[in-house]
């Protein structure tokens, strides 16, 4: 059966033919007036979207930047990958979707089309073969889509990279986190833990992203009971019916059962000074192994001991421990309704195609 794109045309979508460096000036110019003239007007949830609006305007600035040498290093994989996956189309019998696959392969090739805009082509392609092949019983169908899959892996993986890194402190806060201060961190424990006179907190660190809790990184001096530093979590203002104080029973059912988790120091339960509830847990050692899509290098001993965590992480039965009462009847079905709504909201809302989406 002949298959259409779920979201936009992103064979030849309103993006397509833009100059990238003309978007990213006006993205950028977006991101300048939320934060001059909007954020300062804007309070709690309001504030909150405002800034993650700010934050992607400048995410996709960022992006227009690195797209033409992306595409420059990748447009040959993709338009190779995406006659071999029109050869296995066709050879499903599938001849209508093959055929329009490859006026779309042919209007990608032609001159003039500059390499940003070729990928976003040839990824749209490779995104609608994906989705044909992916649910095929079929080995070799199942092969290309997979192949489609690590193609665009290697493509999100340039990008993160060539994408520049922002430290900790380098994005805007919510409007909730940016009103926290060492100063006001400080009386905050100075008051809860008369104990300890010289408690003070010498440094605070908001780290960017999650909006429905903050973290925020605690440098704290003159305490015999905490250790130099600490993780905050915050509740943030967005419509999500979970706590940190749910998050404390998790971590501490699985580090109950021997899973490397930070202990939980600290669990406000109730609105403080600091605002909403938040638990305050010890900072463990380690570094960042890679990015939202795989990790930074090859590493197998990594990856089985993410498989073995996970794997005693998922053998913990919630019956008998704190969690017990938070089981929800029916959760896997609404877990599955979640999920399809959210794949619908992506397909609705999607700028640009994601082979790896449909393949997924």
């Amino acid at each position: 059966m002949t298959i259409a794109p779920p979201g936009p045309d992103t064979g030849d979508n309103d993006w397509v033919g833009v100059h990238g460096a003309l978007r990213a000036r006006f993205l950028r110019r977006l991101s300048d007036a939320i934060g001059s003239l909007l954020l300062p007007q804007l309070s709690g949830q309001a504030a909150e979207v405002a800034a993650y609006s700010d934050f992607l305007a400048q995410r996709m600035a960022a992006e227009d930047d690195v797209h033409p040498a992306i595409g420059a290093a990748l447009n040959a994989a993709f338009d190779a990958e995406a006659a071999r996956a029109i050869a296995a189309i066709s050879a499903l019998g599938d001849t209508g979707t093959a055929e329009t696959l490859q006026t779309r392969l042919d209007q990608s090739r032609a001159s003039g089309v500059r390499p940003a805009d070729r990928s976003r082509m040839l990824r749209g392609i490779l995104g609608l073969a994906a989705r044909r092949l992916g649910g095929e019983a079929d080995a070799a169908a199942r092969t290309r889509a997979a192949a489609i899959a690590a193609l665009d892996h290697r493509w999100c993986d340039a990008r993160d990279h060539a994408l520049p890194q922002k430290g900790a402190d380098g994005q805007a806060a919510p409007s909730e986190a940016s009103a926290l201060s060492a100063e006001r961190l400080t009386d905050y424990l100075a008051s809860r833990f008369p104990q300890e006179p010289g408690i003070c907190c010498a440094g605070m660190r908001v780290l960017p992203g999650g909006r429905s809790k903050r973290t925020i990184i605690l440098e704290v001096e003159g305490s015999t009971t905490f250790p130099r530093e600490m993780v905050m979590r915050q509740d943030g203002s967005a419509g999500i019916d979970t706590s940190v104080v749910d998050e404390a029973r998790a971590l501490g059912t699985a580090a109950g059962h021997g899973l490397p988790i930070p202990d939980v120091l600290l669990c406000e339960s109730r609105t403080t000074a600091l605002g909403k509830p938040f638990i305050l847990m010890n900072r463990l050692p380690g570094a960042q192994a890679g990015s939202y899509f795989g990790f930074a290098r090859p590493d197998r001993q990594l990856a089985i001991e993410a498989a073995r965590l996970l794997a005693r992480l998922h053998a913990i039965d919630p019956a008998g421990t704190p969690l017990a009462a938070q089981a929800r009847p029916g959760a896997k079905a609404a877990i599955r309704a979640e999920l399809s709504q959210q794949e619908a909201k992506w397909w609705a809302e999607a700028v640009e195609p994601s082979p790896i989406m449909e393949v997924a």
